[in-house]
């Protein structure tokens, strides 16, 4: 019953996907280019909507253990794409974004933690962490949606990582929730993979951050190791950590777009969006694996894992500079300054491989990437 999971909710993206494109394209909802994207011509934003659908209904249908988890990770994730689909649909203010954010975090918060026996003081301070780290993981992920199959690649990884890390651990609600996110994403790769025919927009970004997020916390609650529960999400928060510490340290303004990301960076030197992409899921699932060794109960064997993770993620941070070595990139013709990052030289020019970059970008406080 457990594995029908991935089965339901991969169908249901398949399915619901051509749906929910003929209502955006019904309702006018594109994403227009502009000279920060990664992709030429409009193209609807919101598919994400039927990958929240395939995964809700999917948990919803075949968990049938505690409430509790189910609800928490259901009210988070939910909450969350809301709010990311009255962004498609009309753009809410940063500060406004900001608050709802803040409430949504504690709320999601006092649910994940609901049932822990802390005092007043410890539960003060996880719930502040919480709020914190939902908050940051979100739009990390946000930011890091940034050319086709990238975010795809993340969510479907990582889910199956935690599924095998909770089929392993015997933590059932990890598997299923793992299965239903791996599910939701396989289902909406065709229609976002090798060139988008939909992109998954402020909906599918925040509500799959939001989800994400919410496992994290759920599998430290479920004493998994720190390294097994984050490591499948170290590519996306590292690149975004780094990227954001750079530019303030060099004094740029960092809520402005950019292309700085190292994925982006190498699709500026050439690289096409599912080399990137692929690139991506590779190291991802290289991640998980390292992480994963932490529950092998092994002190050394874990040391020596979190060792080979820290120097997989620096080799994925250093890797542009080495691929602007082995491809030469013709610049595009371009009527202004389109540089990229000065530490990486490359044309910078917006996407010309078939990529997506959303039309908020021009907006600050909004992504980063």
């Amino acid at each position: 019953m457990i594995w029908s999971t991935f089965v339901i909710s991969t169908g249901l993206s398949l399915t619901l996907t051509p749906c929910v494109i003929a209502l955006l394209r019904r309702g006018q909802v594109y994403d227009q280019p502009n000279e920060r994207s990664s992709h030429s011509r409009p193209t609807p934003r919101g598919g994400g909507l039927a990958t929240a659908l395939a995964a809700l209904i999917a948990l919803a249908a075949t968990w049938t253990g505690a409430s509790g988890p189910a609800v928490a990770l259901a009210f988070t994730a939910t909450g969350f794409g809301i709010v990311g689909m009255m962004d498609d649909f009309h753009d809410l203010s940063a500060n406004l974004r900001l608050i709802v954010q803040v409430v949504l975090g504690a709320a999601a918060a006092f649910l994940l933690l609901r049932g822990t026996d802390l005092s007043p003081l410890v539960h003060g301070l996880a719930m502040a962490a919480i709020v914190v780290w939902l908050m940051s993981f979100v739009n990390a992920f946000n930011f890091m949606d940034g050319i086709d199959g990238m975010s795809i690649a993340q969510s479907a990884v990582a889910g199956a990582a935690w599924a095998v890390l909770g089929w392993a651990s015997g933590e059932s609600f990890l598997l299923v929730a793992g299965l239903a996110q791996l599910g939701a994403a396989i289902g909406f790769a065709p229609f976002n993979v090798p060139v988008a025919k939909v992109f998954l927009g402020d909906v599918g970004s925040y509500f799959l951050g939001g989800w994400m997020g919410a496992l994290v916390v759920l599998g430290l609650r479920a004493g998994l190791t720190p390294e097994a529960v984050l490591a499948p999400l170290g590519l996306y928060l590292l690149d975004t950590g780094t990227t954001l510490f750079w530019r303030i340290r060099s004094g740029h303004e960092w809520r402005r777009p950019h292309r700085y990301h190292v994925y982006q960076r190498l699709a500026d030197h050439g690289w096409s969006h599912v080399r990137t992409a692929g690139f991506a899921a590779g190291i991802i699932a290289l991640c998980a694996l390292l992480g994963g060794l932490s529950e092998s109960g092994s002190l050394t064997g874990r040391i020596i894992a979190d060792i080979g993770l820290a120097l997989t993620i620096i080799a994925y941070l250093d890797w542009p500079e080495k691929s602007r070595n082995e491809i030469s990139v013709k610049p595009l013709p371009t009527g202004g300054d389109r540089t990229c990052d000065p530490r990486s030289p490359g044309d910078g020019s917006p996407d010309r491989l078939g990529g997506h970059r959303r039309r908020s970008e021009s907006k600050p406080f909004r992504r980063e990437g």
